[in-house]
């Protein structure tokens, strides 16, 4: 009988929901404060409801709104994919901002070279540019992660500050246009991305929709989705199952910079050229994104429309409750201090309580006998195995009463087994020797049962 594991809606709906709603609260306190410095200098309790009334008029109350609001978005999705991807591979990817610059700047330079091509081939030429160079940005980090062990966390940052302070002196000596009062390049001509209408809605918001699915699919239903979830759920399991973890690190890690520089090429292309001067926060408004979508695509899409809304909505707050725009850089940091809080108690906090509290049914003890008891050994291919390396985490999603791939085998026969249990894993491997003892032969193996 199939149950709902509290993992599956707490994890990923209430703890996001809370973090939301914990951030509005702080929020509102410093609303509530500011209107101190007002005008009248007196505590306005309504303030905050006032302000969060016109924020949601302003993303949602008329078509104008919500053409911003998407847009707005539409970049958040790539970065936030460029982020949560990395984290599935067990990878920090922490450079989006750096990716995003030199995805924007390759886009500038190659859309100025097809300016005179038709719009249908300057644009999607221009786009691949950035893709291509935002990949670049995300190899290196990950090659030095792969066959140097260097961190990625503390490379990607160091190539945020190189790449900035690069492209600003390219672009203010070498590729600056003439005939203007600041430095920036050239026109892209054609492959400018022109609103549709009277509305700021261009064709790169469907490309970065479109890359949601891309992902999903990507993930969860080809072999490299596969072998890039187990090497970050366990690199040494992925080794020992036949994969390449080295070459999963640098793959994952030039799709983050794929997906960051097509962000950073979408931003440009809109704007027309790349100023030496350029600024940006999507990079690391990324990481709020894939961590309030839990590292999921669909997640992060509903993310980056959230904060796309509270982006399209300051304006008219600020116009209407007067209350800084810079509020929702505020509620963005404090959202991303309690996503923190709970990957670093892992779980141990709020969100272990209402675990314990959404545990209507519980799964079977994990000492319960439930396989077969003919001590079969079945061979299993490396990918039809439902979740076997997934499960060396913990963190099976098969949403079931009970896993057969949660099994305990203490079989002395196999010295180089793997001990199975219901939340952790250990991984003892006396005989490297064995591989094929450890992962493939797995199922329908119960205590003290004979080899095969």
């Amino acid at each position: 009988m199939r149950t709902l594991r509290p993992r599956t809606y707490v994890g990923w709906v209430i703890v996001p929901a809370l973090s939301i709603l914990l951030a509005l609260l702080v929020a509102s306190v410093l609303i509530i404060a500011s209107s101190l410095v007002g005008p009248e200098k007196k505590v306005d309790l309504l303030l905050p409801l006032v302000a969060y009334r016109s924020l949601v008029v302003g993303a949602f109350g008329s078509f104008k709104g919500i053409s911003n609001m998407i847009v707005a978005a539409a970049p958040l999705m790539l970065t936030g994919l460029a982020v949560g991807v990395g984290l599935k591979a067990g990878l920090f990817n922490i450079g989006a901002t750096g990716q995003v610059l030199m995805g924007g700047f390759t886009a500038a330079l190659v859309g100025r070279l097809v300016a005179g091509a038709p719009p249908y081939v300057a644009i999607p030429v221009a786009l691949l540019g950035g893709v291509l160079a935002g990949a670049l940005a995300g190899f290196i980090p990950g090659f030095l992660k792969a066959f140097t062990g260097a961190h990625e966390v503390v490379t990607t940052i160091m190539l945020n500050a190189i790449v900035q302070l690069l492209i600003s002196g390219l672009v203010n000596d070498v590729f600056r246009a003439p005939g203007f009062s600041f430095a920036r390049t050239a026109p892209v001509g054609q492959a400018m991305l022109n609103g549709f209408g009277n509305t700021t809605l261009h064709i790169g918001v469907i490309f970065a929709i479109i890359c949601i699915p891309l992902s999903y699919w990507l993930l969860w239903r080809t072999t490299i989705g596969f072998e890039i979830r187990a090497v970050g759920a366990n690199p040494t399991a992925a080794l020992y199952a036949g994969m390449k973890p080295r070459r999963m690190m640098i793959l994952t890690m030039a799709l983050c910079g794929a997906f960051a520089g097509l962000a950073g090429a979408i931003e440009i292309l809109r704007l027309g050229y790349y100023p030496a001067v350029f600024g940006t926060s999507i990079g690391f408004d990324g990481i709020t994104v894939a961590l309030l979508g839990q590292s999921n695509p669909i997640g992060i899409m509903l993310s980056a429309f959230l904060l796309g809304a509270m982006r399209a909505g300051a304006p008219l707050m600020q116009i209407q409750a007067r209350v800084p725009v810079e509020i929702i850089d505020v509620i963005q940091g404090v959202i991303l201090i309690f996503l923190a809080a709970e990957v670093v108690c892992g779980g141990s906090s709020v969100s272990g309580l209402l675990r314990a509290l959404a545990s209507f049914k519980r799964s079977p003890a994990p000492t319960e006998k439930r396989w077969p008891a003919d001590g079969r050994a079945i061979q299993y291919s490396r990918f039809g195995l439902h979740s076997a390396v997934h499960c060396l985490s913990g963190q099976c999603d098969c949403e079931r009463a009970y896993c057969p791939d949660h099994r305990r085998s203490r079989d002395a026969h196999y010295p180089g087994s793997v001990v199975w249990g219901h939340e952790r894993t250990q991984w003892r491997s006396e005989h490297r020797d064995r591989r094929h003892d450890a992962i493939f032969r797995l199922r329908g193996v119960h205590d003290g049962a004979p080899r095969p």
